[in-house]
């Protein structure tokens, strides 16, 4: 019995752990975005933990090369929230500034910018985030409302009437 009752209080306390550390987590999908400067590159998810803001991104274009300016470099992507300035700290998927990434007619490119951790307490309504200081790839207003989320399917049939996707690469037939 004594068994029993610690293990009942066992699964308890890491039943509570859990909730309070996935309630320092968040990911928003498909975020409502109230401005962007391009039509070829969206947001698919933004991840916020206390460590990192994680931000995953879709390119759609008809053949470019890419890239991301390295971190630390002055022109180099940022977020701007709240009046304070969050640098980016990797970048996955996409090439630096020293090289490019081909983003092939059609096809869909998925990358991810990893930028510093908003500050523990502060509230996130939305943020900005700004590609340097001459960059093309800039998003104002980006909601971290789950409510306002908006449906990828739309970013798909988007990109394949401007006749930048394969219908058979299309995820929601």
């Amino acid at each position: 019995m004594k068994k029993y009752i610690n293990c009942l209080m066992l699964m308890l306390f890491l039943t509570c752990m859990s909730e309070s550390l996935a309630q320092n987590y968040l990911r928003i999908e498909h975020p409502l975005v109230k401005g962007a400067t391009t039509n070829s590159v969206y947001i698919k998810a933004i991840n916020i933990t206390p460590y990192e803001t994680k931000i995953d991104f879709i390119a759609c274009f008809t053949g470019y090369y890419i890239y991301l300016s390295s971190p630390g470099q002055y022109d180099s992507m940022y977020i701007k929230c709240n009046g304070i300035t969050y640098n980016l700290k990797k970048i996955i998927g996409i090439s630096q500034y020293d090289e490019v990434t081909m983003c092939e007619p059609g096809k869909v490119l998925e990358f991810s910018a990893v930028f510093s951790p908003f500050l523990k307490g502060e509230k996130v309504e939305e943020f900005d985030i700004i590609e340097g200081s001459d960059g093309s790839w800039n998003f104002r207003g980006v909601s971290t409302d789950k409510r306002l989320a908006s449906d990828l399917s739309l970013v798909y049939e988007r990109a394949y009437w401007r006749g930048e996707r394969n219908w058979d690469d299309y995820p929601y037939k």
